[in-house]
Order: C-alpha cells, then sequence, then structure tokens
C-alpha cells in the first residue's frame, strides 16, 4: 500500500507537466499562426495602398490626355502625396498603350491600360496588371 501512494503523487505530478507542455506549445502555434495573419494583412494592405496609387497615376494621365490628345510620356515621373509612377504612353494612331509602374516604399505595382481617344471621348479597351 505504501508504494501505491508514492506512485500516485508521481502519476499526478506527470499529468500535470503533460497538460501543462501541451497548454504552452498550443498557446505558442496559436501566437504565431496569429503573428502570420497580421504579416498577411500587412502586406495585403500595402499591396492595396500601391494599386490605388497607380490607379491616381492612370487618372491624372487620363485627364492630361482628355486635355491634349497628342500627350504622349517616355519615362515620365509623377510624384504624388503617397509615392511615384513611372508612365509611358505609346501611340498608334487613336490608340493609346499607356504603361504605369507605381512604387510605394518596397511595394511596386505595374498597369496596362488600351485607350481610344475618339473626338472627346477616352474609351477604355482593355485593362491588365
Amino acid at each position: 500500500m505504501f508504494i501505491l501512494k508514492n506512485n500516485t503523487g508521481a502519476t499526478a505530478l506527470f499529468i500535470v507537466l503533460t497538460i501543462s507542455i501541451v497548454s504552452f506549445l498550443v498557446a505558442k502555434n496559436v501566437s504565431i499562426l496569429g503573428l502570420g495573419e497580421l504579416d498577411m494583412s500587412y502586406t495585403s494592405s500595402k499591396e492595396k495602398e500601391v494599386f490605388y496609387l497607380a490607379e491616381s497615376c492612370l487618372e491624372e494621365v487620363l485627364h492630361r490626355l482628355q486635355f491634349d490628345n497628342s500627350y504622349l510620356a517616355d519615362g515620365e515621373i509623377l510624384n504624388l502625396t503617397d509615392g511615384s509612377c513611372v508612365v509611358n504612353i505609346s501611340s498608334n494612331n487613336s490608340f493609346r498603350l499607356i504603361n504605369i509602374k507605381a512604387e510605394k516604399g518596397n511595394y511596386y505595382k505595374t498597369l496596362n491600360v488600351n485607350v481610344e481617344i475618339l473626338s472627346n471621348r477616352i474609351v477604355l479597351r482593355g485593362f491588365s496588371e
């Protein structure tokens, strides 16, 4: 009987240690997953910001084309408050191929847009990222 009492304490200690270790490992893995989600969220946010910057540059280029149908750009840099874009526009009669490379920090986005200029209208013919 005396031996059984000593083993009971050791068994209880072993169970407490096992539960503690398992709880620690679960908490550690949950925190690692949370950090990964946080990093993905941050990256997604920055990618959206640079996409919106590229769209802003495209808007500016379209306004310039609207006021001057002969407007062309070869490596022109547009500096906006949130970042900068490099704009290239090539012409083929009434069609324009607009290439915009936006940069904000370490994030980049490229837009390729095909437009056609008809009288006083600009018609979007193609858009790709």
